[in-house]
Formats: structure tokens, C-alpha cells, sequence
């Protein structure tokens, strides 16, 4: 039933009340100023055992700063690839030393999961543990739920992973199959 709270909490979240165009509920926001913001994104099929995951990680403009897309080994279901991708996020953010960030993906369950004071006693229980100490370790570190609308560029990230066999990592500049949507979102900022 967890699933259908989520998806019922997702499409209240962005219903648009006039549907003549998108609100601003499904638009990608820069985080305050002085800090960053990294969108990351799981995807699993269950034909496959393995899943994609992705992030993306922009300035207070929205410029780009670097992204991640990696594929994850003997992934459970969708919940699993969503926590790996904020886990490899975590670990993306230590190693390049960044201390003031915002996270955001799609799924709702797992953002109340790592926000939540409460021991996580699931067969991912020990996954999520692990997420919570990495959020310790980077710093000031605050994990939110955005749409899926506003997530399209860490949505294409982790879809990319699965067909690539190895961890890839860009910085400075992005690849050209993300370059339209970190437009889309660059220019309604």
C-alpha cells in the first residue's frame, strides 16, 4: 500500500489546478544562495538485475557543475535503486569535498525514510542507516522530495546507466544528451 500513498501524494503534489501549462511545483528551483544543489535519480526494471542511478549537481544560477551516472548490481526493486542513488550522491559529495547541499529526488518513500528519527527495521534498513551517517559526514546536508518533473536531468542520468557497464562522472561540462533539459530548467529559473 506504501506505493499507493506515494503515487497519491506525488500527483496531489503536482496537480495543476488550471492545467494550462506546468506549475511552479514542477519546475527544477536553485537552492539559496551560496549553496548546491544535487538531483539524483533510480531506475530499476524488473526483467534486469541490476538498476541505473544518476545525479546532477548545479549552482545557486543553475549552472552546471558535475553529474554522476552508475550502475548498481543486484538492485531489489524500485525503492533500492532510489536509496543507491542518494547513497552514491552522498559519496559523490564527500569525495569533492562539498558541505552545504541540497538533495532532491522523486521518491517520496525514500525522503521519509532518511528523514525519519526512527530505526528503519526493512530488509533496506541497513542501507538507509548507512545514508543517514553519510549525510553526518558531508555537513550541512538537507534531503527533499521534488517531482518528477522538476528531476528530468538525473531521471536521464541514471536511464543512461544502463547502458553503460562502468561509473561515469562529468565535470565542468555537460554531456550532450542532458544539455536540453539542464536548458529547459536553466531558463525558468
Amino acid at each position: 500500500m506504501a506505493w499507493f500513498e506515494e503515487y497519491s501524494q506525488v500527483n496531489q503534489a503536482t496537480a495543476s489546478p488550471d492545467r494550462r501549462g506546468p506549475t511552479s511545483q514542477t519546475l527544477w528551483f536553485p537552492p539559496a544562495t551560496g549553496t548546491l544543489k544535487l538531483n539524483v535519480d533510480g531506475e530499476f526494471l524488473s526483467s534486469i538485475q541490476y538498476g541505473g542511478t544518476g545525479g546532477v549537481l548545479r549552482n545557486d544560477q543553475g549552472d552546471f557543475i558535475a553529474a554522476f551516472s552508475y550502475r548498481a548490481e543486484s538492485v531489489l526493486s524500485p525503492l533500492h535503486a532510489e536509496l543507491l542513488a542518494l547513497k552514491y550522491g552522498l559519496d559523490f559529495l564527500h569525495a569533492m569535498n562539498v558541505t552545504k547541499v541540497v538533495m532532491e529526488t522523486d521518491c517520496l518513500v525514500a525522503v521519509q525514510a532518511i528523514n525519519s528519527s526512527t530505526e528503519d527495521l526493512s530488509e533496506l534498513g541497513a542501507l538507509i542507516h548507512d545514508i543517514k551517517g553519510l549525510v553526518g559526514v558531508v555537513g550541512d546536508v538537507t534531503v527533499g522530495f521534488t517531482p518528477r518533473q522538476a528531476n528530468r536531468v538525473a531521471h536521464r542520468l541514471a536511464s543512461y546507466s544502463f547502458d553503460s557497464n562502468i561509473h561515469l562522472d562529468w565535470f565542468g561540462h555537460a554531456l550532450e544528451f542532458v544539455l536540453d533539459a539542464l536548458m529547459y530548467d536553466h531558463y525558468r529559473i
